[in-house]
């Protein structure tokens, strides 16, 4: 561009900007402008003769992540003034079968109730499920983190003359499938994906995660059987049984139901049980006991409880069947798995 005067300024000393002004016939102006877009089309693409004031490629075609970047950029609806974030570029990752070398991320949560459990080992604190079937037959792999929320679990009984069986407030659980060198141990070199704090809460205690989430180093490519351990400050969890079988109904108005073995409930309190398949010819009274809401009953004796809601109503005698899941004995608890995609999703990035 050219000043509104001509010629060159010199200083004292020979060099080119000083108080020292020579005439235009002496000197040639220098249009900055031209020699700009001189050198930015000798380096790239653009000429002098164009008539654009400049251009230049920032980007050359052989950088595909950029240009990866830019056709997303190119369907995202900004409106003027906007400022664009950085665009992620592709995860690399184990992932089978990368669709184009595109990775994203996904999440999933499952519910877990041990009254729907494929199997219950009582006495090593063991509850088993199939997670394709839970997950509407669907498989879950690639799963770089889970995480569990807040649950109540049964409150373990002890003798009289022992401390509360969580008398530190502490509750751990492993899963036998995903042992990996990242689980945590404890001081009983017991391992544990997960620790809870165990306070009592009513009649169950309930578990808070101390660190709810739990990220693995890579991916696990495939869960489909899993096998929750608890165990607490060391010692393994003898779960008490969830379910009965009632054998008899005593005929008396409230009715009592017999189980076939004790089931250790505390005589002191009411509990809430939940009864199915009691059939009887008397369909009000099915009605009454099959109450999907459940059934508050008193403990008569080690094998007996009396069903309060159903006074009035005449008990046949007979043996009539049903089966008994005692509430306060339910576990039940979500968790999250996050997984890796073979395709684009929102660029969710773990922490």
């Amino acid at each position: 561009m050219k000043s509104g005067r001509t010629g060159r300024w010199d200083g004292k000393d020979g060099s080119r900007f000083g108080n020292v002004h020579r005439p235009e016939a002496s000197s040639k102006y220098i249009d900055v402008k031209e020699v700009l877009k001189a050198e930015a089309a000798a380096q790239g693409e653009g000429s002098v003769n164009s008539g654009a004031d400049f251009n230049y490629p920032f980007i050359t075609a052989s950088d595909v992540a950029i240009q990866n970047a830019l056709a997303i950029s190119a369907q995202s609806d900004y409106r003027e003034g906007e400022t664009r974030s950085k665009i992620p570029t592709a995860i690399q990752s184990s992932v089978s079968n990368p669709l184009s070398g595109q990775i994203g991320i996904s999440d999933i949560v499952l519910e877990f109730d041990s009254l729907r459990a494929t199997n219950i080992d009582e006495s090593n604190g063991a509850i088993s499920f199939d997670a394709n079937v839970i997950n509407k037959q669907q498989s879950i792999g690639n799963v770089i983190e889970m995480e569990i929320y807040e649950f109540f679990f049964p409150d373990i009984s002890t003798e009289v003359y022992q401390p509360s069986f969580f008398f530190y407030r502490n509750l751990a659980m492993k899963i036998d499938q995903l042992s990996s060198p990242g689980t945590q141990t404890n001081s009983s070199g017991i391992d544990h994906h997960f620790a809870f704090q165990a306070n009592l809460a009513g009649v169950m205690r309930l578990a808070t995660p101390i660190d709810s989430r739990f990220t693995f180093k890579t991916p696990v490519t495939d869960i489909s059987q899993l096998t929750f351990r608890f165990s607490a400050a060391g010692k393994t969890i003898t779960l008490p049984t969830l379910s009965y079988l009632v054998t008899s109904v005593t005929g008396s108005n409230p009715g009592r139901f017999t189980f076939g073995v004790p089931r250790g409930l505390d005589s002191a309190i009411t509990h809430a049980i939940y009864f199915s398949g009691f059939n009887t010819p008397d369909a009000a009274l099915n009605a009454i006991v099959n109450d999907r809401n459940g059934q508050m009953v008193t403990v008569i004796d080690a094998t007996t409880v009396e069903l309060d809601a159903a006074a009035g109503a005449a008990f046949p005698v007979l043996t009539y069947t049903a089966t008994a899941v005692i509430a306060a004995r339910r576990i039940i608890f979500q968790m999250r798995f996050r997984r890796l995609e073979s395709s684009i999703t929102n660029y969710i990035v773990p922490v």
